[in-house]
């Protein structure tokens, strides 16, 4: 190899090709309680439109192809892509990308989204399970007084408890 095309490599390797757009998207490290203005946003390169999906003849299909391969690019890419950015990118309803998310997942295939994969990460942390847990308990003794007619507020201990586990 000659070092004039090392050189080029270099630096155009990192050019768009025929298909693809520079996306902001949120870093996987950003947890899900940040403000907006305070997010680490990185940017990425997604495939809009690749050369194979003109062999794909069936219109879902190939939103489901799309929807995957963003979704994918995006996560190995270090981010994460919300459902409403990709109903943006596709050009489609929020409630439709959703639906396909929802079965594609029900075929077990894995699609990384900003929203599932907070779910997923956040049970990897003793700490949140613990208070998951007791936020399930206390719900659950609000939820009986409420069937009983009886008002139930939190006591002064509680509240701070659970300001404690915020």
């Amino acid at each position: 190899m000659n070092f004039s095309f090392l050189i080029l490599t270099l630096y155009f390797s990192s050019q768009r090709k025929e298909g693809q757009i520079i996306f902001h998207a949120v870093s996987k490290d950003v947890p899900p309680d940040i403000p907006v203005d305070e997010m680490n946003l990185i940017p990425i390169k997604i495939t809009i439109y690749g050369p194979d999906d003109c062999a794909v003849k069936d219109k879902q299909e190939l939103l489901d192809k799309r929807i995957k391969r963003i979704s994918s690019e995006t996560y190995a890419q270090g981010a994460l892509i919300t459902q409403a950015d990709i109903a943006i990118l596709l050009e489609e309803s929020t409630r439709t990308i959703s639906q396909h998310i929802t079965s594609l997942e029900k075929k077990g295939e894995l699609v990384p989204t900003r929203g599932k994969m907070e779910v997923h990460r956040s049970w990897d942390k003793p700490h949140e399970k613990k208070l998951w847990s007791f936020t399930s308990k206390v719900m659950n003794i609000l939820r009986s007084k409420e069937r009983q007619n009886i008002v139930a507020k939190p006591s002064c201990a509680m509240g701070r408890t659970l300001k404690e586990y915020w």
